[in-house]
C-alpha cells in the first residue's frame, strides 16, 4: 500500500495526557519507546479539546470524523488503537485501518466479568478482518481464554506490559519497615473502580486498622465524592497528585494493596508494581485470572476481602513471605523490562517505506 509523505504511527485512546491512568502511561511509555521508528507520532484522544504536543508526541481531541479525515490525507503507517474494547477502536477500526499499512490492536483486556459474549463477538470479528495482531499480555489471563474460545482465527501477539527496574529497585528495602501500618488503595478515582466499596464497606467497619487512597487529582469521575467519604473516618487518609518518588514511597510502605474494582485488565500496572516490590496485592476482581501471580489474592465477595484484611491484619506482609519473594523474583525476569518489551513492539510495528 501506498503511504503518504510522511510515515506516521496514528493511536487512538479514550484517555491520554493529561491523564495519567494505567494505560494512558503504559500507552505513553510504548509510544516513546518507537518515537524515533516514525516521522511522527499522533494520538487521538477524548482527553484534550484542542491539539497539543507532549513528550513528542502530537495529541489531538477526538471526533470519529476528523480522525477519518486524518487518515484519509496522510495515509499513516501504523494504526495502533488501543484497549480493543473501547469505543473510539470499534467505531473507527473498519475505517481507518484500510488507508494504514498496519494495524495492531492492543490490550485486549478490560472487560467486565459478566460482559455479555455478543458484542465481544462483533468485536473480534473486526479485529480479525482489520488488524495484523492483537497484543494481549497474558497469555493465563481468564480474558484471553473466553476470546480465543469466541474466535480462534485472531493473531495474538503476547506482550507484556512493563516495570522500570531501575526506578523501582530503591523501593523495595522499605517494604516492612513503615512504622505506621496501613492498607492502600492506588487506583485512580473512577466510580467503576468502586474506591467507595474501600471506604464505606472495608475502612470504615474496621476502625482499628488504618486506610489510605492514594490516586491523581485530576483523572476520575469519583474524587470529590471519595474525599467526602474519607473525612467521615479517622482511620481513612487520602493523597492525591503526589510526584512518583512519593507516590512509590507510599506504595513500598503499605501493608497491602486493596482493590475494590471488579473492571481491570489482565494485568493492572499498580498490580504489577505491588508484586515487583514484595506488596500483596488482593482484588475484587476475580474475572481475570491473576492466580499466577504469587502475591495476589482473588476474592469472589466483599465480605471474604473485608474478612481476610480483619483476620490478617498487619501480619499479612509476614504470613505471605514466601510468596512475595517468589513475586520478586518472578516479576524481575526480562519479560516485564520495558527496554525489552519495546524491542517487541518495534518489531510489531517494524514496516517497509
Amino acid at each position: 500500500m501506498k503511504i503518504g509523505h510522511k510515515k506516521i504511527l496514528l493511536a487512538t485512546n479514550p484517555a491520554f495526557w493529561p491523564s495519567v491512568g494505567g494505560s494512558e502511561r503504559v500507552l505513553e511509555r510504548i509510544l516513546l519507546g518507537v518515537k524515533d521508528m516514525f516521522d511522527e507520532v499522533v494520538v487521538f484522544t477524548e482527553s484534550v479539546d484542542k491539539k497539543t504536543k507532549h513528550n513528542g508526541i502530537t495529541i489531538l481531541p477526538y471526533n470519529p470524523e476528523t480522525l477519518l479525515e486524518y487518515a484519509q490525507k496522510y495515509r499513516p503507517a501504523i494504526y495502533f488503537p488501543n484497549m480493543v474494547h473501547s469505543r473510539i477502536t470499534f467505531k473507527n477500526i473498519d475505517r481507518i485501518s484500510p488507508l494504514c499499512q498496519k494495524t495492531v490492536v492492543n490490550l485486549i483486556g478490560g472487560y467486565p466479568p459478566d460482559a455479555p459474549l455478543a458484542p465481544r463477538v462483533s468485536h473480534l470479528k473486526k479485529v480479525e478482518k482489520h488488524a495484523d495482531f492483537a497484543v494481549h499480555v497474558d497469555a493465563l489471563s481468564t480474558e484471553f481464554f473466553i476470546d480465543r474460545t469466541i474466535n480462534p482465527r485472531v493473531k495474538y501477539a503476547f506482550v507484556s506490559q512493563g516495570l522500570n527496574f531501575d526506578e523501582l529497585e530503591p523501593y523495595r528495602k522499605l517494604v516492612g519497615e513503615t512504622k505506621n501500618s496501613y492498607f492502600l488503595y492506588a487506583h485512580n478515582l473512577w466510580s467503576w473502580k468502586k474506591p467507595d466499596l474501600y471506604v464505606e464497606e472495608i475502612a470504615a467497619r474496621l476502625p482499628e486498622l488504618d486506610f489510605k487512597v492514594l490516586a491523581n487529582d485530576k483523572t476520575g469521575d469519583f474524587i470529590e465524592q471519595t474525599l467526602a467519604h474519607a473525612k467521615k473516618y479517622k482511620n481513612v487518609s487520602v493523597e492525591l497528585g503526589l510526584n512518583r518518588a512519593d507516590y512509590l514511597k507510599i506504595l513500598a510502605g503499605a501493608t497491602a494493596l486493596v482493590s475494590t474494582s471488579s473492571i481491570e485488565g489482565a494485568q493492572p500496572n499498580i498490580m504489577l508494581e505491588a508484586g515487583y516490590l514484595g506488596v500483596p496485592y488482593l482484588t475484587l476482581s476475580p474475572g481475570q485470572n491473576y492466580g499466577h501471580y504469587p502475591h495476589v489474592e482473588m476474592y469472589y465477595s466483599l465480605d471474604e476481602l473485608r474478612d481476610r484484611i480483619d483476620s490478617g491484619g498487619y501480619g499479612i506482609l509476614k504470613d505471605k513471605a514466601g510468596e512475595l519473594n517468589r513475586a520478586k523474583a518472578m516479576l524481575s525476569s526480562g519479560r516485564f523490562d520495558w527496554n525489552e518489551i519495546i524491542k517487541e513492539y518495534r518489531g510489531l510495528f517494524w514496516t517497509e517505506t
